[in-house]
């Protein structure tokens, strides 16, 4: 039975297999190694994916979806025509055609895989990636994320030539962004850090140039039928893909009915993205953070994913890090390679069967606790912080709140936010407890993450023999009327502070941008710092609140400085840019 990778991308997906020694990339039907990531409802139902799919986005714009791996494990839904589909859905249609296609190509029968995702996908997107890959027939031998993908088969091929220490793998996709520090010891790949933005990728220069052209003529983007604006995207990314071998391009489209031309050089391409570089800048800088690591530590810089093929990225970033950056001739297939050269590690091929490769957690997880009982809302109490290598075990002890509590609810959260309610709730555990002679209760709570992203979580009484435990899987957001209506409750409940109290609300909103920022030695005390505060103001207590006022705000922003360090002071990349020419 033969193990197949597959790099469900975005813009684009692969698959490749190990075979003989190598890894191959396998062509689809048309024979291309590259199947868009597009589906299409034909007028006869009969659904279509891929490059036929994909020339529909114009001509059947409205039958047609593409980039919806940016909405997995969410309930928004796409209408083709007259169906509605969720991206899990989508994605299966996409999964099914790759497997028949590697089926004929192979002529074996495909049942299971390794499937690639975004190092910042939360438990809710990992999970219904597997679900698409149900649907389509197949079982997921193992999730690994992208950037860990491609820096595998990056050891793999450079084996015996490549630098030991820190590499900063930077996989700019269509649609998504993630940055890992990596360090690599000879057969040994430990993943130090992530850092993403599944909301940021190749498409989004498309849309910025789009937007940009329309300003020109004072046109409102966003006002335009979907027709006019596919149409639109479609030229913007020839325009971006055209800037990359020629000095100017002249950008055409008709617009209701008139036809408008813009000419565009690199120089203005550069001051239209301007604000994507520097969202690209603050996930690199978050990495680094929490790698713990100086820039000259990194001994290279390896590149991923279509989007850096740009000049335009490969400039900035060699500037950024006073360094030439450039992209290899493969970087849009490294991550379908390295997806390949696990399929071989985990079959125990003995040609990489001595390739040892750790992951990290992305996301922090615990539970939701209260420090005291006049606390109205729980706090996140992180168990295994972000960055964690994987697998890992680790426990806490918590008390109940009453005297004589017979149970213990503990509820299950991912997420860097300091209000539990502010992450992404996975589930609930109960466990019964026995109080001691005083009446007092306790239990220990241990979290078990894999290397497959499963979290199985044990509470165990302290003052007795009960005990508890589960394997979490996620929540699926699907709102009842009764839910809407709760949320509708909540957002009430979260005005509760006084109009003429912003500068409370101030404080309190920076104190939790920090606590999701910071690392895990300082969570706990910013945690402190934020609840004692947030107490007296919700307590109504006025010159309470004014005595600790100036205090707070000073070691916040101490903190700050601590916190959200910045790799990058002081350089004003896109100016020096700029300059230059």
């Amino acid at each position: 039975m033969t193990l197949i990778g597959i790099d469900l991308g975005t813009t684009n997906s692969l698959v490749s297999v190990w075979k003989n020694g190598r890894v191959e990339i396998i062509k689809n039907s048309l024979g291309h190694i590259m199947t868009p990531s597009v589906v299409s409802l034909e007028e006869g139902d009969g659904i279509l994916v891929g490059e036929i799919a994909k020339q529909r986005r114009i001509s059947h714009p409205n039958h047609t979806a593409f980039e919806f791996k940016r909405s997995m494990g969410t309930r928004k839904e796409y209408v083709l025509a007259h169906r509605r589909y969720y991206s899990e859905d989508l994605s299966a249609f996409l999964l099914k055609k790759l497997i028949e296609d590697t089926q004929d190509a192979l002529d074996t029968e495909i049942t299971q895989a390794v499937i690639s995702v975004p190092a910042y996908f939360d438990d809710n997107q990992r999970e219904a990636t597997k679900r698409a890959a149900r649907i389509a027939g197949i079982e997921v031998k193992r999730l690994v994320n992208e950037p860990s993908a491609a820096i595998i088969y990056h050891q793999w091929k450079t084996q015996n030539t490549g630098r030991e220490g820190n590499y900063l793998v930077i996989d700019f996709g269509g649609g998504t962004l993630d940055v890992s520090v990596v360090d690599c010891f000879a057969n040994i790949i430990e993943i130090i850090s992530i850092s993403g933005d599944n909301k940021l990728g190749g498409k989004d220069f498309d849309r910025y140039i789009a937007e940009d052209f329309c300003k020109r003529f004072d046109l409102k983007f966003p006002k335009l039928d979907k027709l006019t604006k596919e149409n639109l995207l479609w030229v913007a990314e020839n325009v971006k893909r055209n800037l990359s071998r020629e000095d100017r391009v002249i950008m055409r489209a008709t617009i209701e009915n008139k036809e408008y031309e813009a000419e565009y050089t690199a120089d203005e391409l550069l001051k239209v993205t301007a604000g994507l570089l520097l969202k690209m800048q603050a996930v690199i800088n978050e990495a680094l953070k929490g790698a713990r690591i100086e820039l000259e530590q990194i001994v290279d810089i390896v590149l991923v994913g279509g989007t850096c093929k740009m000049p335009l990225i490969q400039k900035y970033l060699s500037a950024l890090f006073h360094r030439d950056v450039v992209a290899d001739a493969e970087c849009e297939q490294l991550v379908a390679l390295g997806v390949g050269v696990l399929t071989g590690i985990i079959g125990r091929d003995e040609h990489v069967s001595d390739i040892v490769m750790t992951d990290v957690c992305p996301f922090s997880l615990g539970v939701g606790t209260y420090h005291s009982k006049v606390d109205s809302e729980l706090s996140m109490s992180v168990i295994i912080p972000k960055n964690s290598i994987l697998p890992i075990s680790k426990s806490g002890i918590y008390y109940g709140l009453e005297k004589f509590q017979e149970q213990i609810k503990f509820g299950i959260f991912q997420g860097e936010e300091l209000r539990a309610k502010d992450n992404l709730y996975l589930g609930s555990l109960f466990v019964d407890v026995t109080p001691n002679e005083n009446g007092d209760t306790a239990a220990q709570v241990t979290f078990c993450y894999d290397i497959n992203g499963i979290l199985q979580v044990y509470a165990q009484d302290l003052n007795g023999d009960n005990r508890a435990e589960m394997v979490v899987v996620s929540k699926n957001f699907q709102l009842s009327d009764q839910e809407i209506e709760q949320r509708k409750i909540d957002i009430e409940k979260e005005q509760r502070f006084e109009k003429n109290k912003e500068e409370n609300r101030h404080i309190l909103a920076w104190g939790h941008r920090l606590y999701a920022q910071a690392n895990p030695e300082y969570k706990d005390y910013i945690a402190g710092i934020v609840n004692d505060f947030a107490y007296y103001v919700e307590q109504n207590a006025v010159a309470m609140v004014q005595r600790k006022k100036k205090g707070v705000i000073e070691q916040l922003l101490a903190l700050e400085k601590v916190v959200n360090r910045d790799y990058f002071e002081n350089e004003d990349v896109i100016t020096e840019l700029l300059d230059e020419d």
